[in-house]
């Protein structure tokens, strides 16, 4: 049996500060029940009538990044 470890090192991920604020609201240890909320807010921000249309691109083109800082459940905010 092999008992040798392996790790991964990766960058803390940078979102803006209003971003920093909905993932400090919603976090929680549960990482499904965090990625559901995230997702429900995701919807809200795409679905809204008077929708802010640089933080839904920024949710658009940063998906991948915004789903490491919630699975790492830490973050910096970009200055």
């Amino acid at each position: 049996m092999n008992d040798s470890k392996h790790y991964v090192q990766v960058e803390i991920p940078k979102v803006p500060r209003w971003l920093d604020n909905v993932l400090t609201e919603l976090q929680t240890k549960n990482y499904r029940s965090f990625k559901t909320n995230f997702s429900k807010f995701g919807v809200g921000v795409a679905l809204s009538e008077n929708r802010d249309e640089e933080k839904y691109k920024y949710l658009c083109d940063n998906a991948k990044t915004i789903d490491l800082a919630m699975a790492l459940g830490v973050w910096e905010i970009a200055e």
